[in-house]
């Protein structure tokens, strides 16, 4: 009777110790080697070919060119890791630069799950991929209208950030294209938003919109009083707070100055913008922070449209 139950005992230790074992993820070192970029294609059954490309940033960053057996571009997989920073990219390509002559390649609507997991294994979390991947296919199956432009989804799962990009494949057409899976950490989000400070002011210079750099809330609720339609770019230190869901009536005509695309309600989320001298609602992007980090003080980035009196924030980059 003793010897089954240590019988009994011993083979539930081992199911513990194996079950544990086979739920251990393999976290690959950042930049990620070519033959760990191999090895993972094998293990996934893609038959891709690998090229190193000279475009590599620094120590801390590599780049990799897939291609597929007819030498076409598939997508080209960057990695960096800087401090405690950990950053994967896999880069598809976009229609306009697809043809019957490129030597570019697309990924079929067919083909997202498989990319997915290809990029969870990669940077270590391919646990999470079924996860994040239903929840970005029901917010794509929901999107489907060219008439919203280019699709950014935002997801978090523990400390571990994804953003997706989906972009229509001609005008008028109510399907998309996968561009880009982006994975980070929450060292290496900060930073991913703070690269994206000096993108946001070269719309501004482009589009020819003054900047009021380094204001106050109540100096944006006193262009209210100003008798003229105008858009000014904002750039305020505060912190936000009371988020929530955005009603209909809520959404303004347009939130992005270098698009003629209606703004999609679920991409975005209302919030009051406060500082010393008052508090004023604002709509931000639907990202990846929680509360408690929007809470925090940051630089806001951002547009004021006196014709609808709505402030729109593009970025809100953690202060230093």
């Amino acid at each position: 009777m003793k010897k089954i139950v240590y019988l009994m005992i011993l083979v539930f230790l081992l199911t513990i110790l194996t079950t544990a074992c086979d739920s251990e993820e393999t976290k690959y070192a950042f930049p990620l080697e070519r033959k760990v970029v191999e090895k993972v294609l094998a293990q996934e059954g893609i038959t891709w070919d690998i090229e190193e490309n000279p475009q590599s940033f620094n120590d801390g960053h590599m780049l990799y060119v897939l291609k597929n057996r007819d030498d076409k571009i598939i997508c080209n997989i960057s990695s960096f890791s800087e401090d405690t920073g950990r950053y994967l990219a896999v880069n598809f390509y976009s229609p306009s630069n697809l043809s019957k002559e490129s030597l570019r390649a697309r990924i079929n609507e067919d083909e997202w799950e498989d990319m997915f997991k290809l990029a969870c294994v990669l940077y270590g979390n391919d646990e999470d991929y079924k996860k994040a991947y239903q929840e970005f296919l029901q917010y794509s199956s929901n999107r489907r209208s060219s008439e919203y432009g280019q699709a950014r989804w935002y997801k978090r799962i523990d400390e571990v950030h994804f953003e997706v990009i989906l972009t229509p494949l001609e005008e008028d057409m109510e399907d998309f294209t996968l561009l880009s899976i982006q994975i980070m950490n929450n060292d290496a989000y900060e930073e991913f938003w703070r690269s994206r400070v000096n993108q946001w002011l070269n719309t501004i210079k482009r589009e020819e919109i003054e900047i009021h750099d380094d204001i106050t809330v109540s100096d944006i609720i006193s262009m209210k009083e100003e008798d003229s339609d105008f858009i000014r770019g904002i750039i305020i230190k505060g912190h936000l707070e009371n988020i929530r869901k955005l009603n209909n009536d809520e959404l303004p005509s347009t939130t992005d100055l270098s698009a003629n695309t209606l703004p999609y309600i679920e991409d975005y989320l209302s919030a009051e913008l406060v500082d010393d001298t008052g508090s004023i609602q604002v709509i931000i992007p639907n990202l990846s922070l929680n509360k408690e980090e929007l809470n925090q003080l940051r630089n806001h980035y951002g547009y004021y449209f006196s014709e609808e009196n709505v402030c729109v924030i593009d970025l809100s980059i953690a202060y230093e």
